[in-house]
């Protein structure tokens, strides 16, 4: 198969709602909006959103707030694929997610663009206050059959990062403490099943709050950076980030991240995916 450019258009955690901890999320959505019209501009072979698009605060604001990024979502002219967070099922249902966003179902599904499959992942994540994040053994079996069944490089698309860097980078004493909470204890056992696929890039997720780019045995897994969190220099405003994923002809993998916080990175795929 001839190996076509691919351009996608990447954004996690809006938040959409009051301003919390990290988050400057009430000045997030004239900010997305701006995101929208140059992506309309900039015309990528999609659009990612990685969950986390509200702010978990009651069923009525929640919903409102999921009503008004829905409604700026639609203006995209380009296709939209998002993940499920852990904020977007408090107090709303992934049926709720599903008929706001126009979702092609309530979990996990793929999208094939060019020579690549989009492998949008959305495990029930159960989050206890003892144990934190878990995943359930039919969706990582759902993952396992999706990657042995596709015959095009992939990338895996999810909420919750999928390598040790919570553990082995935690962003603050919370995450040393409790890595859990932004980390599966079973991401070895994935890895393993990512990494037996053998048709793997990249693995993008959000969720943490933070820049995160590691490299496990070929395989990248990618962090993508809160829209919403508060800047450095000025902290009652959003950095608005987001993300160009880029992939050449000659399998150069280029990520940008945009935003008042930006960065760059470049690396290679593996010639035999």
């Amino acid at each position: 198969m001839k190996d076509y450019p691919l351009f996608l258009r990447i954004i996690s955690d809006i938040h959409i709602g009051e301003d919390r901890g990290d988050r400057a999320a009430s000045k997030g959505l004239p900010i997305a909006a701006m995101i929208v019209e140059k992506t309309n501009l900039d015309m990528p072979d999609a659009f990612i959103d990685l969950g986390d698009r509200i702010m978990q605060t009651s069923i009525k604001e929640d919903a409102e707030n999921l009503g008004k990024l829905s409604a700026l979502f639609n203006r995209l002219a380009v296709p939209r694929y998002h993940s499920i967070g852990n904020h977007d099922e408090k107090f709303l249902t992934r049926a709720h997610n599903k008929e706001a966003l126009n979702l092609p179902c309530e979990d996990s599904f793929t999208v094939s663009i060019g020579s690549y499959t989009l492998v949008m992942w959305n495990p029930n994540v159960q989050i206890s206050s003892r144990e934190g994040c878990t995943l359930p053994h039919e969706d990582i079996k759902w993952l396992e059959e999706t990657l042995a069944m596709s015959d095009r490089p992939c990338l895996v698309f999810t909420h919750v990062p999928l390598d040790d860097d919570a553990i082995n980078n935690p962003k603050n004493n919370a995450e040393y403490l409790k890595p859990y909470f932004a980390h599966y204890p079973q991401n070895p056992f994935v890895r393993r099943i990512i990494e037996d696929a053998g048709n793997v890039v990249a693995c993008l997720a959000g969720h943490r709050h933070v820049h995160r780019h590691n490299e496990i045995n070929g395989i990248h897994y990618i962090t993508v950076d809160c829209f919403s969190r508060r800047q450095t220099q000025n902290p009652e405003e959003p950095i608005g980030a987001y993300a160009d994923l880029k992939i050449d002809e000659n399998g150069r993998v280029s990520y940008e991240l945009f935003g008042k916080e930006p960065l760059k990175a470049v690396f290679q795929k593996r010639p035999f995916i």
